[in-house]
């Protein structure tokens, strides 16, 4: 019984490597929010299995909710839409969106702009894989990523 490895020609990051960043992730949201209960925003599906490991390298108390979206046939900007908003009130909150993978960074722009028009004090993006890593335009956000 084989886990399927033989079929990957590159391992690009060992599960090992993966834990110690999310491990230094967690410590350095620790450092920033001391003192505060920031609200962690996954975005459903693929950032579940990032958002509960990040969650328990953060040693403050802190909050969870989750959005999911959806994509039309062009995946444009005007394409994104909310299939699933957030339960809780943000405004005024210290918010750090969780995302999986930040590809060409549409989805990103999309979801900045919808949580930053609900007035948080504060939004970071905590993303486990940045494909673009430069700064990218709009609204100024802290990026933790691998």
């Amino acid at each position: 019984m084989g886990d399927g490895s033989q079929n990957i020609e590159d391992i690009l990051l060992t599960a090992g490597q993966i834990h110690e960043r999310v491990c230094a992730m967690g410590r350095e949201i620790s450092e920033r929010h001391s003192g505060t209960v920031p609200l962690l925003v996954g975005v459903l599906k693929g950032a579940s299995c990032f958002l509960a490991d990040l969650m328990r390298e953060i040693n403050l108390p802190l909050e969870i909710d989750v959005l999911s979206l959806t994509r039309g046939a062009s995946g444009g900007l005007n394409d994104i839409a909310i299939s699933h908003d957030l339960s809780m009130e943000i405004k005024g909150r210290n918010v750090i969106l969780v995302e999986d993978i930040v590809d060409t960074g549409l989805t990103l722009e999309f979801l900045l702009g919808h949580l930053w028009s609900r007035e948080p004090a504060s939004v970071e993006v905590c993303a486990l894989l940045d494909k673009k890593s430069e700064a990218r335009g709009g609204r100024p956000h802290h990026l933790y990523r691998f």
